[in-house]
């Protein structure tokens, strides 16, 4: 077996200093490249976007009901809900444009044409309605 001569870098504890600063300092820039690829995929997840179906309890249907991500208008009424038990349609664009009216501005459908909405309810037994 040969034996090799230690590199410079290996046997001076300054120069491996310096070579683990550099390998710090790149692996912080790709890491900072990484980052900043990943911003604008994030943003757009944030974006609201109009849900495929809709299921409330309440007698209203509000923005934070049509949209994930709603922010800060989620709780701004935009329809009547059907009646307990039942399920209506609404179209797309109308949700969008009362969606918009009421302060959320970049709203997405994702080519939802409609949006069935139901409006939960369960059944009660006669137990129930005597007591």
């Amino acid at each position: 077996m040969i034996a090799r001569p230690e590199p410079a870098w290996y046997r001076d504890p300054a120069l491996r200093m310096a070579r683990n600063l550099i390998g710090a300092g790149a692996m912080a820039l790709a890491a900072a490249l990484l980052a900043a690829t990943l911003r604008p995929a994030d943003a757009a997840e944030l974006r609201p976007s109009l849900k495929l179906s809709v299921e409330v309890v309440a007698d209203v249907v509000t923005v934070g009901d049509f949209f994930e991500n709603a922010g800060d208008v989620a709780e701004k009424p935009l329809f009547r809900a059907p009646d307990i038990g039942t399920t209506g349609t609404v179209p797309a664009w109308k949700v969008l444009e009362l969606a918009r009216a009421a302060g959320l501005t970049q709203a997405e459908s994702a080519a939802v044409a409609e949006v069935p909405v139901t409006r939960l309810g369960r059944e009660i037994g006669a137990m129930e309605v005597s007591s």
